[in-house]
């Protein structure tokens, strides 16, 4: 899959059993769960990933990555078809690998997401059919009840 030119958007990818070039992403959130990403000349976008290996930056800065908390019927068995069901809870999300910086300390181009800002909530026209799951738990959180399970049947 290769995204190119995106500006201010949401989107929602479900598993893609290949990888997913990027290059020119901006002030965006991003669910997207594949075998590889790499991303190149972007800048301000948070990234829920689920992948089989570290997402890869080139040209990149104030990036954020969180863990793929995107949920929908059929989500597993797409993981299932795509042959990425080791993904399923990993942490290759916070192993982002920044091609254009080669020194001791970490890179200033990326951070994880804190999970106070993991918040989205997707557009109306999607809400029916996608949820973010961070979203559901610290909107319940926040209004003084018990963190949802995945059972719930809440809607955003």
């Amino acid at each position: 899959l290769k995204m190119e030119n995106i500006r201010g958007c949401s989107l929602y990818i479900g598993p893609v059993s290949g990888s997913l070039l990027v290059r020119g992403c901006h002030d965006s959130d991003i669910f997207v769960c594949a075998r590889q990403l790499r991303i190149h000349d972007s800048y301000s976008c948070n990234w829920y990933v689920q992948m089989a290996s570290g997402p890869i930056i080139e040209d990149c800065n104030a990036m954020q990555f969180a863990p793929y908390t995107l949920d929908y019927p059929d989500l597993a068995s797409q993981v299932e078809r795509a042959m990425l069901q080791s993904t399923v809870g990993s942490d290759w999300w916070r192993q982002v690998k920044d091609f254009k910086w080669h020194r001791a300390h970490a890179s200033p181009n990326w951070g994880v997401l804190p999970e106070e800002q993991r918040g989205h909530q997707p557009a109306a026209a999607v809400a029916a059919l996608v949820r973010n799951t961070a979203a559901a738990v610290k909107r319940l959180e926040g209004a003084g009840g018990e963190a949802e399970t995945e059972d719930s049947e809440d809607e955003l």
